[in-house]
């Protein structure tokens, strides 16, 4: 390329591209002199100070990394920085320099035979795959009474694989190309910086210039990367299908799995289960499906090719009842275990004490949280307690998925029900962050506020409610609540961002109950029409 500048304070010449990467528009470097390219070489100007002209730079100031003069140590801005020998700072920093230049020009050339050897790899991909070819129809030979069909979908097959993977090595190569040309090009900035011998000038652009040193050692070693291997280790063996064909024989199922209901157990989101089987050849199905009476249809769901004779299914909803059957699979037959119906635990909590405001006091096993101001001052500070004036508290139990039902007995004070991320800050109040979802009411003004952010949406209750009950849907990210006692709907919370573990969040300005571990109300009959 020809050259578009020359810096008379490096002494070289530039082409637009190096320029723009050696000689960027900020920085140190962005003072170099440049001028139209010239091959005529001058005796090199002596350095001078840019705060003291005509005085040379002599000093290296330690606490800055840049030479100065001695003006700038006694009067200038660096009188109080620690200074060392300017020559002294050259030999150190040109023997760092040195020994990166030499591993740079290591990586140049690393990079230069790893691209020769894939040049060779890729135009061999052909060849080889037209090995992979023959093998295909070779093997569908052996087969083709059975597999015929498949002959073609495998050549395709082996056609997109061929087509995957010279994309794959088109654009590595063309990122190694770029990679190679920016290291050439700083190999040749290097070995003209590496010709100065005024330590001044020197010191002026060698941290700049080993920064970009520094970036070319982390690019991504050819050896590293395993995308001109894969085609290479891909082959064929029908050998298991060979021989599951030959074993084709319906006369001869083999046993079904029989599960072990003393060895089954279930938490509130999750049921394990574990079975017996005669043939230790084969890989299971773990099939399952929610009982419901008002489902005509039901929807089953399937842990698929698990190997071993046990098996956790998670993400149920609490206090449910689910059918569980196991499917036993070779290959070639099926079999089924008998039915096996398991109900997971309901949703049980208490509040937790960790997080209760001082002035909230627990009560009934931590179910119940009564407003007492002035009380427990003398509770120690946590980080996870509520502070100034948010009366709050959460419960000591947290959903991460499934269903889960609760109920909160409320008085005719104001008070807030809801649930919230378990990190939600502890100086605002429930519903006031993006991070809580929360019903206020007050029985006794007759008014309720939809909170879920700093705004509120204020409505009339028409009526007292008593019992509010809570429905966390975490895997549809819904909330709902409705008062327990008729089922009315109040109000439903949709598209709720789960990122955290979910809790119960209450505020109280009088007295609530929680009650968890009551059946869940999805098989009632709920209102749809929200107050």
């Amino acid at each position: 390329m020809e050259a578009s500048k020359t810096c008379v304070t490096c002494r070289a010449s530039y082409c637009a591209q190096c320029l723009s990467t050696m000689h960027p528009t900020r920085g140190p470097l962005a003072s170099h002199e440049l001028v139209e390219p010239t091959t005529k070489t001058e005796k090199p100007r002596a350095v001078t100070c840019p705060d003291h002209k005509n005085e040379r730079l002599n000093m290296f100031c330690l606490t800055d990394e840049a030479p100065v003069c001695s003006l700038c140590k006694l009067v200038g801005k660096h009188k109080e920085h620690d200074m060392e020998d300017l020559g002294q700072v050259f030999e150190k920093n040109f023997a760092v320099l040195t020994n990166n230049f030499e591993r740079l020009k290591g990586k140049l050339k690393s990079m230069r035979e790893g691209l020769a050897q894939m040049e060779k790899f890729r135009e061999g991909i052909s060849q080889r795959v037209t090995q992979l070819k023959s093998n295909v129809k070779d093997e569908c030979k052996k087969l083709i009474e059975i597999i015929q069909q498949r002959e073609i979908g495998m050549l395709r097959g082996v056609d997109k694989a061929q087509e995957t993977e010279e994309d794959a090595l088109q654009a590595f190569l063309e990122r190694t190309w770029n990679n190679e040309r920016k290291v050439g090009a700083l190999v040749t900035y290097v070995t003209e910086v590496l010709k100065e011998r005024d330590a001044a000038a020197f010191l002026q652009t060698w941290k700049t210039l080993n920064t970009y040193v520094q970036k070319a050692f982390q690019l991504p070693e050819l050896k590293d990367d395993a995308v001109w291997q894969q085609v290479e280790h891909q082959s064929l063996d029908f050998s298991c299908a060979a021989h599951m064909l030959h074993q084709l024989d319906f006369g001869r199922p083999h046993k079904a799995p029989a599960i072990l209901l003393d060895r089954c157990w279930t938490t509130m989101c999750a049921a394990s289960l574990q079975w017996t089987a005669d043939d230790a050849d084969v890989t299971f199905d773990v099939r399952y499906a929610k009982s419901a009476m008002d489902v005509t249809e039901e929807v089953w769901t399937a842990v698929e090719n698990v190997r071993g004779f046990s098996c956790t299914v998670r993400g149920l909803d609490s206090d449910s009842n689910y059918r569980f059957v196991v499917i036993a699979k070779n290959g070639v037959t099926t079999t089924s275990s008998h039915e096996l119906e398991l109900t997971t635990k309901p949703f049980v909590f208490a509040l937790d004490p960790n997080t209760a405001h001082k002035q909230l006091r627990l009560s009934e096993n931590n179910t119940c949280a009564t407003y007492v101001p002035g009380s427990d001052v003398l509770l120690p500070d946590l980080p996870f307690r509520f502070v100034d004036q948010k009366f709050s508290v959460l419960g000591d139990t947290g959903v991460t998925s499934g269903r889960h039902y609760w109920q909160v007995v409320v008085d005719d004070n104001w008070c807030t029900v809801g649930v919230a991320h378990r990190w939600t800050p502890r100086d605002q109040h429930v519903g006031s962050t993006l991070q809580s979802w929360a019903l206020c009411i007050c029985n006794r003004d007759d008014i309720g506020v939809v909170l879920h952010g700093p705004t509120g949406a204020s409505f009339t209750l028409g009526c007292v409610f008593r019992t509010i009950g809570v429905l966390l849907d975490h895997d549809a990210g819904t909330v709902t609540l409705s008062d327990a006692q008729t089922g009315r709907l109040i109000h439903v919370f949709k598209d709720c961002l789960f990122t955290e573990p979910v809790y119960p969040a209450l505020s109280v300005s009088g007295c609530l109950t929680v009650i968890s571990g009551v059946p869940n109300p999805w098989a009632q009959t709920i209102c749809t029409s929200p107050v």
